[in-house]
């Protein structure tokens, strides 16, 4: 009997321990739930604005841009992109950007980061010891700013205050020296001190005529370096993390190069001890190195971890579709005539219904591949490497297919997604481009007249877009205008001074004027020394001089970096 009472009294003891045990898991796992922080953005660029009489500004809309593809990275801290809220351009207004931040309010905790980061003109003349309340969004009126904009950071402010939230706020602002503006704002309306640490950075310079001018034609801005003290430039420890405190230090010590644009920049945190950047090694030695970092796509997938746990619950030919898939992108099969390819395998894994909320991240990371892919050619171009230059001058087929990529990532994206336009801008830019091949080989009037209207539609996407003028320059010459050609690549210049092509494209067009194509050709050769077309265009320019030493050493260095450059031969 007694042994029977034992054993009772064990199982129930064991019972009783294993429910504990159960509810001190569950409570640990809701203790974690609460405990888990979270990071949200709202990221606000704005280069276009709708009031004629607002000078457009040249960057503003690809710093934020940058600056959310950073917040993507290993550096910024792996957000998810459901966590960043990017307004660009006309979806930058006043309303978009209120609404952002009360919906950001409605879903964080009170251990949740928020970050606000704004791109743009503000009110009046901008100085070191005053940020307006009141900066210029999309849609606000040049000389009544009071009637389309309202107090965004004390708005911002007034959030973090209410949850006690950490933020880091980073505002890089241009000056609109606009009088009625200055009429307009009291000097109660300038701010009062609403965050605990902040950092006041001010290259605001002069404020003559040319200031417009400058904005839109200077290479550099602050958000340059500001981007490179994130990356690791600031890191003055070097313990791989950068705080704010070594921020400011960084911003105290710099002396900005003489090129860099006119600006305020202002940054606020919650903590100056507070690690707002993770070092990325491989960045930062790019950045050593004079070259602009690799930030991952501002269409990046957010979903892995999710994508696995659904996955993971599914059979097994939905799972080795899944796989299948991921094999296609990485290996770049990517459309037809590749078989199997992504976009077949997505079209499949889209009939299931248990795939449905994943459907839209596989989209995504179809997109962001199809871009990467033409992105590698553009890149290439830009940078005058030998192989992608000759390419071009082989027309290869899969030279072709740049157009459908972009016109399927167009259709996987959507038309409100902020990068419809560049998009667009690439896709009629690889059309003109294939379009002027097939004039070249046929020698028709009628392509080359095809290949300019092309290329023209896709600079009304992308009026900056350096790459389209410098092909319409081409088209001309082509078309034995050379004026027209000269006029295109110098606008194409004075967009990408740093860019070797226009500059060897200039030389070949300039070569019965040898001393003028010499100087075009030793600048081109400057800018890039492994540009094949520059030396060789150089060394042609010398040949026609009579100066034939020269003319061989060049033709030589082409040959040396480009062996199946028949033309330098």
């Amino acid at each position: 009997m007694k042994s029977f009472f034992f054993l009772v009294f064990s199982i129930c003891f064991n019972i009783a321990i294993s429910e504990c045990r159960e509810r001190d898991a569950l409570f640990n796992k809701q203790k974690h739930i609460v405990q888990t922080i979270n990071t949200y953005a709202i990221v606000v660029g704005i280069s276009n604005y709708q009031d004629p009489a607002i000078a457009d500004l040249k960057d503003a809309r690809r710093d934020a841009e940058t600056f959310a593809a950073w917040l993507y990275s290993d550096g910024g801290g792996n957000l998810p992109q459901e966590n960043v809220v990017l307004l660009t351009d006309e979806q930058a207004t006043l309303s978009r950007t209120a609404h952002a931040i009360n919906r950001i309010a409605q879903v964080i905790t009170k251990n949740d980061k928020l970050i606000l980061y704004f791109s743009g003109y503000g009110a009046g003349n901008l100085r070191v010891d005053r940020l307006p309340d009141f900066f210029y969004f999309n849609d606000t009126p040049s000389d009544a700013i009071r009637a389309g904009s309202y107090p965004m950071m004390q708005h911002f402010a007034h959030l973090i205050k209410s949850k006690k939230n950490p933020y880091l706020i980073i505002n890089h602002l241009y000056s609109r020296n606009n009088h009625s503006t200055h009429e307009s704002l009291s000097p109660q309306v300038y701010r009062k001190k609403l965050f605990k640490n902040e950092i006041f950075y001010d290259h605001m310079i002069n404020e003559s005529a040319d200031l417009l001018f400058g904005l839109n034609s200077l290479k550099l801005n602050l958000n340059h370096h500001l981007m490179d003290a994130l990356l690791g430039l600031a890191d003055q420890n070097k313990n791989d993390r950068v705080s704010f405190e070594e921020l400011g230090n960084y911003f105290n010590f710099l002396k900005v190069p003489k090129e860099t644009g006119p600006g305020l920049l202002f940054l606020a945190c919650s903590k100056s001890n507070d690690e707002i950047a993770k070092v990325d090694v491989a960045l930062i030695k790019t950045i050593r190195n004079h070259k602009d970092p690799n930030f991952p796509s501002i269409l990046k997938s957010e979903g892995t971890e999710k994508e696995q746990k659904i996955i993971s619950l599914l059979n097994q030919n939905i799972q080795d579709l899944y796989q299948n898939f991921l094999i296609s992108i990485k290996l770049g099969h990517l459309m037809a005539p590749d078989l199997p390819n992504a976009t077949l395998i997505l079209d499949s894994m889209a009939l299931y219904e248990e795939l449905k909320p994943l459907i839209s991240d596989f989209r995504r990371k179809l997109s962001a591949a199809l871009q990467d892919e033409t992105q590698q050619a553009i890149n290439a171009y830009l940078n005058a490497d030998s192989k992608e230059l000759l390419r071009r001058t082989n027309f290869k087929d899969k030279y072709r297919k740049y157009p459908e990529y972009l016109e399927k990532s167009i259709q996987l994206t959507g038309k409100p997604n902020f990068m419809y336009n560049i998009l667009e801008a690439k896709k009629y830019y690889f059309l003109g481009l294939n379009k002027r091949f097939e004039a070249i080989d046929s020698k028709k009037k009628k392509l080359f007249d095809e290949a300019l209207e092309l290329q023209l539609k896709g600079l009304e996407f992308e009026p900056e877009a350096s790459f389209i003028l410098n092909e319409i320059a081409n088209i001309y010459a082509s078309t034995n205008k050379p004026e027209l050609a000269k006029k295109y690549f110098h606008e194409a210049i004075i967009l990408t001074p740093g860019w070797s092509i226009p500059y060897s494209n200039l030389s070949k067009l300039s070569i019965n004027s040898p001393v003028e194509s010499i100087k075009y050709g030793k600048m081109a050769t400057r800018l890039n020394e492994t540009n094949v077309f520059a030396w060789n265009s150089l060394g042609t320019a010398y040949l026609r001089n009579n100066n034939l030493e020269d003319a061989e050493s060049c033709f030589i260095r082409a040959i040396k970096l480009e062996p199946k450059y028949s033309e330098a031969f």
